[in-house]
């Protein structure tokens, strides 16, 4: 009796342990009650896309952007004949769908072709035989002939009923309780071969049969009955034992890849493979919404729809593949996933909340009772055994699954970053805690811990197979290469290379792996590896050509051990998103569809198992991806269809339709300024159908296709008359363009410019011209008398004006004797300016004259120390004077003009005479400023040449300044240097001034020497001020200053830091000597990089 209870007990579970055994695949749950909640009978797709569901409450259309109602009351069966339409069996009714003139769908009763009156119940299904069409209900069959229009009616046998039916050699079987199978075939019903020996199965016998390889599979209860109709018996074999108990199989679909679904009570629905094997369980345990499972199916896009029993959400869709399976809080996995590992067939989860384990069968338990907190998970060979690891606050701890234990290796580390185990090193487990980077070594019984380098941090370590560490450094985000060496036992670094990364990547390097044993560098810019002959770091180009955008896109890569294909992330959140992998041809293949159907767990860890695998976790769950499983197809045709066209929100003037050519043929007409056109549309591709964006364009009025977005509708306001075509297309998720939409309309013209409107325009524009030509006719007789008196005015007015005439010739005779008198002024105003002009030519020999004697000073002068400076600042000297001189020579060439302008000019009048006498004066007086300015540059040469006064005489220093400016001023601008002078006293120096003037220029000439290789703004400073006893003058700079090293030696003679030719190194020993003799100080302070500051201390002169 134990046995017994055990057995049930395990029967019950049986379902729930099969759905633990496997991660859940990808799901989404529909919510379409629009009154209350039911239950969905039957589900179809016609040839546009579009999903059909019976409901308790109507029949739904979903477009895959909303789900709009029918109304039918308590649809049931729903079928679709090859014509493309659709036949639907309510309480009481059958019928088809049709759309009326706007595109409205609607459903029409065939009934009526039934002469008498029938009652059918609830008819459940509904079956299309070529041109026959049957509705089937436990009262009778009607069977419509669409070629006639016509309705036929079949009854049960007296004590039975039918219970469903399916189609096989032109005939349609059904079961007649207690009577066995059925046939009817050619108008007549009859027991059905081999009917007899299937009365057990009769009563479980729902709509759940389909045909595969010449075959009818039918189930019944939980049995799957082979069908062959008359050719041999049908094989019976027993399904889903033991998983379900007191239920039975309710539906069942036929997949695209040889699988089938099957839907039961109390079970939820099983995914069964070609040999009727269970391969997936769908059920609430596995995120679906309930376990009464009464319809399947599956679309054009390979998505199968599983309609629940009652219940708010009621209906959901899946994939039928293997390859993808998930898992998360629902399945038994929570938290952010951090790292997994496969260790002894299991996988290792580590997450922020706890360490989970899923076993070879996918069912997921705890490894802790609660472990928080988890950074990660690794394998390393301890002692040559493979151990597990686990890293967090609570430092790192060896895992021993067997004994459920864990033991913490090293407590002192506490803030861990990164743990990589060595790969040349055994018993080796590099660790980056804080900001030291160190090992762990296991000898002699116990773990010990040396630390390498303080100051870094490893965010990614990678070991070569030379033993190289490929490390970056997250402190001062660099690349690091480092070479360990055993020396005495212990690992020490035995070399470090810093990496530049400066220059080709200097956002720097984001990730660090190694793909076939090759160490790339992932960067903004893309896949990097290091040239070891040129050292710098170049793209990867080991795919070629053809694959380089995705290199230069990629943020991560990853290898699969088994086949070598490549998963790349080409995102900057790093979710995998593509991989290239090679097909069995050896060919080359970019699949980046199959990751766009993956749900967002915001991924945060990645790995690729030797079996290839592919492990993807997040903080929203766990994804398994096993590429060799994929059965998904990626259809690239579906359609377009515009859904519906409102007029301000409560006109419909296109509903839809049942097919393609429905909006085509629309032909819509709207008057002028019709308000708010909103127009509808959606794309019935249900791979993800809320990610799906849409490109609109209406011809006659948008010149392009709009930018993709997902909004489905398009509202237009105030269109101008005229012939429009609306086009919309659709975008998938996998980046497959649909079919285009269409849907023309024409917006008629205004009343005011119909063609009665334009008849009325013409014929009132003809009596408008006829009125105004009668009108201008009067006004051109009334125009000529005028025009008559006007002329014999005109002509008393001629005469008058031609005695004015007269009259202003005589004025302009007088006025032809005036200019004849103003001639002879400007005859006598020229011999003045020729007098002048032989002046302005000696003043300008006499000016050429000085130019010869400044030259001769100037070879005198060199010839002396003393005047060395002077020998220097001649060239500029030269050039000062040469301006005046230029502009002297050009006023007078000038005034040459002038003169001979009033000599060919005779009629000139006095006004323009006087204008050139002014512009005489005004040339006279700036050569005369010129004179001037060449005499200043004389008499400072002359002050700093003159023979030696004596050192007691009274010298005025802001005099002595201002020579040495004068002087060195062309130096000064052709450096681009600011002179700041500030002379605050009056007083005067006992001191000779041609000296103090020559200290001055050589410390100036220094300043100009020290500032020409400054880079920026250039600056010399003079100040001079009193003291009780003294006269200070300070000259300062803001060059580069005079090094440490010569500081000591500048004032000794013949010492210069100057080039060969630019100096004689006596300057500043004389300058020295100089203020010396004259009892006073030359001191200075200069730093390297700042400047130099010489400041000069003179006696002052005794006041009478």
């Amino acid at each position: 009796m134990m046995n017994k209870k055990l057995w049930i007990a395990i029967l019950v579970l049986q379902p729930w342990l099969l759905s633990a055994q496997m991660g859940m695949p990808k799901t989404k749950i529909y919510d379409f009650s629009f009154d209350d909640s039911g239950s969905i009978w039957g589900i179809l797709q016609d040839k546009r896309g579009v999903l059909y569901f019976t409901a308790d409450n109507g029949l739904f259309e979903y477009d895959g952007v909303k789900f709009t109602k029918i109304e039918i009351v308590n649809p049931m069966g729903i079928a679709m004949d090859d014509d493309g339409d659709i036949y639907v069996s309510a309480y009481e009714e059958f019928g088809v769908l049709e759309s009326d003139a706007k595109g409205k769908v609607r459903f029409k009763s065939l009934l009526p072709l039934i002469k008498d009156s029938v009652s059918l119940g609830v008819p459940r299904s509904v079956v299309v035989l070529k041109n026959l069409i049957y509705c089937i209900s436990n009262r009778m069959i009607l069977e419509y002939d669409k070629s006639k229009n016509s309705i036929k009616t079949y009854y049960p046998q007296e004590g039975s009923f039918f219970i469903n039916g399916f189609v096989r050699d032109n005939a349609l079987y059904t079961s007649g309780f207690n009577k066995g199978w059925m046939q009817i075939k050619d108008g007549e019903i009859a027991v059905a071969p081999y009917g007899d020996s299937l009365k057990s199965y009769q009563n479980g016998l729902y709509n759940t049969s389909f045909v595969r390889d010449g075959r009818n599979y039918v189930f019944a209860f939980y049995y799957l009955i082979e069908y062959f109709g008359a050719s041999r018996p049908p094989i019976i074999k027993k399904l889903l034992s033991p998983y379900l108990s007191g239920t039975a199989i309710y539906h069942a679909s036929p997949l695209s890849s040889n699988h089938y679904v099957l839907a039961t009570y109390n079970g939820g629905a099983f995914l069964m493979d070609s040999s009727s094997q269970v391969v997936n369980h769908y059920t609430d345990s596995t995120g679906f919404p309930g376990r009464d499972v009464v319809h399947t199916f599956q679309d054009q896009s390979d998505n199968i729809w599983l309609a629940f029993m009652q219940g708010k959400y009621i209906l959901a869709k899946t994939e039928p593949g293997l390859d993808l399976s998930i898992w998360n809080e629902k399945n038994g996995i929570t938290g952010t996933i951090k790292s997994m590992i496969k260790y002894k067939g299991e996988m290792y989860i580590a997450t922020n909340q706890n360490l989970f384990i899923i076993d070879s069968k996918g069912n997921a338990r705890n490894y802790f009772p609660k472990h928080t907190n988890l950074y990660g998970i690794i394998q390393m060979k301890v002692n040559g055994d493979e151990r597990l690891l686990i890293y967090g606050r609570k430092g790192i701890e060896l895992l021993d699954p067997i004994k459920k234990v864990e033991e913490s290796i090293y407590p002192g580390l506490k803030q861990l970053r990164e743990i990589t185990p060595s790969k040349s090193f055994a018993n080796v487990l590099f660790v980056q805690d804080q900001d030291q980077f160190g090992y762990l070594e296991f000898k002699n019984k116990k773990w010990t811990y040396t630390l390498l380098e303080k100051g870094l941090l490893a965010e990614y370590v990678v070991e070569d197979q030379k033993g190289n560490l490929w490390i970056k450094d997250g402190l001062k985000r660099s690349l690091i290469r480092m070479r360990l060496t055993n020396k005495e036992g212990q690992l020490a670094i035995d070399s470090k290379e810093e990496i530049d990364t400066k220059q080709d990547l200097p956002d720097g390097v984001i990730y660090v792996t190694s793909v076939n044993d090759e160490i790339l560098f992932l960067a903004k810019k893309g896949i990097f590896h290091l040239n070891e002959r040129t050292g710098k770091l170049e793209p990867w180009q080991k795919l070629g050509k053809k694959y380089d955008e995705i290199v230069k896109q990629a943020t991560m890569i990853m290898q699969a051990p088994n086949d070598g294909t490549l998963y790349f992330s080409t995102k900057p959140s790093f979710d995998i998103n593509l991989r290239l992998y090679k097909n069995a041809q050896g060919d080359t293949i970019v699949d980046d569809k199959s990751f766009k159907r993956f749900p967002d767990i915001a991924e945060w860890a990645a790995t690729v198992l030797d079996d290839g695998t592919v492990w993807l976790g997040g903080a929203r769950g766990l994804i398994k991806f096993d590429p060799s499983k994929i059965t998904k197809s990626f259809p690239s045709d579906f359609n377009c269809l515009i859904r519906q066209v409102t007029l301000n929100n409560d006109s419909i003037l296109f509903g839809g339709g049942l097919k393609e050519t429905d909006a085509l043929n629309a032909n819509l007409q709207l008057n002028y300024n019709p308000g708010n056109l909103v127009i509808h549309f959606a794309a019935p591709f249900f791979d993800s159908e809320e990610e799906t964006q849409y490109s609109y364009q209406l011809q006659g009025g948008d010149e392009t296709w709009s930018d993709w977005e997902k909004k489905s509708f398009k509202e237009y306001s105030y269109l101008l008359e005229g012939n429009y075509t609306f086009k919309v297309k659709a975008k998938n998720i996998y980046g497959q363009e649909s079919k285009v939409g269409t849907i023309s309309f024409r917006i008629l013209p205004p009343w005011y410019r119909s063609v009665w409107a334009y008849l009325f325009y013409a014929i009132a524009f003809g009596v408008f011209i006829f009125v105004i030509v009668r009108w201008r006719t009067q006004n051109l007789h009334k125009k000529k008398k005028e025009l008559e008196t006007l002329v014999s005015l005109k002509t008393h007015e001629l005469l008058e004006a031609n005695e004015q005439l007269e009259l202003s010739h005589e004025q302009l005779t007088e006025s032809n004797n005036q200019l004849q008198e103003n001639h002879k002024q400007l005859v006598d105003i020229n011999k003045e300016l020729e007098t002048s002009q032989e002046e302005l030519r000696q003043s300008n020999d006499e000016l050429m004259a000085v130019n010869e004697y400044l030259k001769k000073a100037q070879r005198q002068l060199v010839e002396s120390e003393k005047m060395a400076s002077l020998g220097q600042l001649t060239a500029g000297i030269a050039h000062e004077i040469n301006n005046p001189i230029n502009f002297i020579s050009g006023g007078v060439q000038a005034l040459e003009v002038l003169q001979n302008e009033l000599m060919e000019s005779h009629n000139k009048s006095t006004e323009e005479i006087q204008q050139a006498k002014q512009d005489i004066q005004d040339l006279m007086n700036s050569i005369h400023n010129g004179v001037t300015r060449t005499a200043d540059i004389i008499k400072s040469l002359r002050t700093f040449s003159s023979p030696v006064e004596g050192i007691d005489a009274h010298a005025d220093i802001l005099e002595s300044i201002e020579s040495a400016l004068i002087l060195t001023g062309s130096k000064i601008v052709d450096n681009g240097i600011v002179v700041e002078k500030k002379i605050e006293h009056h007083s005067r120096a006992k001191a000779n001034s041609p000296q103090i003037s020559q200290v001055v220029i050589n410390l100036i000439d220094n300043s100009i020497h020290a500032l020409k290789s400054l880079d920026g703004k250039k600056h010399i400073s003079i100040v001079s001020f009193e003291t009780e006893n003294q006269i200070i003058i300070k000259v300062k700079d803001n060059g580069s200053g005079i090094p440490l090293e010569n500081q000591p030696h500048i004032f000794e003679p013949f010492y210069t830091t100057k080039e060969v030719g630019a100096g004689t190194g006596l300057g500043l020993s004389i300058c020295y000597a100089i203020i010396e003799k004259h009892k006073g100080s030359l001191t200075f302070v200069s730093k390297p990089g700042e400047g130099t500051e010489f400041t000069i201390a003179l006696p002052k002169a005794e006041t009478a």
